[in-house]
C-alpha cells in the first residue's frame, strides 16, 4: 500500500473515530447532556425529563428545557429553605467542600459580573425573575450560553 493511500485511510479513520470525541471536547458536558446547570444525580431527585446519568454522575435530560426547568426547581427549593440571596444560592448550588469542591468566590463574582447584582441581592421568580441568575449559572457552568432568553423563560415557566 502506498504512503498516500495509508495517510488517507488513517486520517479518514481518525475522523470517523474522532467525531464523537471531538464533539465531546468541543461541546461542554452540560450542553451535551441537556443539563446546562450541571446537576448531579441523587436518587432522591426524580427530575422531569431525566433520561439517564453520565459516567461522572451528571443527570442527562431529554431536552435542554427540562434541564433549565430543573435549575428553576432547585432555586425554588432553596427559597423554601430560606436560601435566598445570590451568595446563599451559589454557596448551596456549588459548594466549596464535598466531592466537587467549587471555587465559590469566583462563581459568585462571575454571577455578579453577568447579572449586575450584588451578592446580597434576592432574585425572585416573579419580580426581576430568575432569568439573569439562570443565564449566569449556565454561562459559568459551560463557558457559554447557547439558549435565547425566551427559551430559558419558557423552560422556567414550566416549573411554576
Amino acid at each position: 500500500m502506498n504512503t498516500t493511500l495509508k495517510t488517507v485511510l488513517i486520517l479518514g479513520g481518525l475522523m470517523l473515530v474522532g467525531t464523537y470525541g471531538a464533539r465531546k471536547l468541543l461541546v461542554p458536558r452540560g450542553i451535551r447532556n441537556n443539563n446546562p446547570g450541571n446537576i448531579k444525580h441523587f436518587e432522591s431527585n426524580a427530575w422531569h425529563g431525566k433520561t439517564g446519568v453520565d459516567p461522572d454522575g451528571f443527570v442527562i435530560f431529554g431536552d435542554a428545557a427540562d434541564g433549565i426547568d430543573a435549575i428553576g426547581e432547585i432555586i425554588d427549593s432553596y427559597r423554601n429553605r430560606g436560601v435566598v440571596t445570590v451568595r446563599q444560592i451559589i454557596e448551596t448550588y456549588a459548594p466549596a467542600e464535598g466531592r466537587d469542591a467549587n471555587d465559590v468566590e469566583s462563581y459568585i463574582a462571575h454571577v455578579q459580573q453577568l447579572t449586575g447584582w450584588q451578592s446580597y441581592h434576592i432574585p425572585t421568580r416573579f419580580n426581576d425573575g430568575y432569568l439573569p441568575l439562570v443565564k449566569a449559572i449556565i454561562k459559568h457552568e459551560n463557558g457559554q450560553n447557547p439558549y435565547s432568553d425566551q427559551f430559558i423563560e419558557d423552560a422556567l415557566n414550566r416549573a411554576t
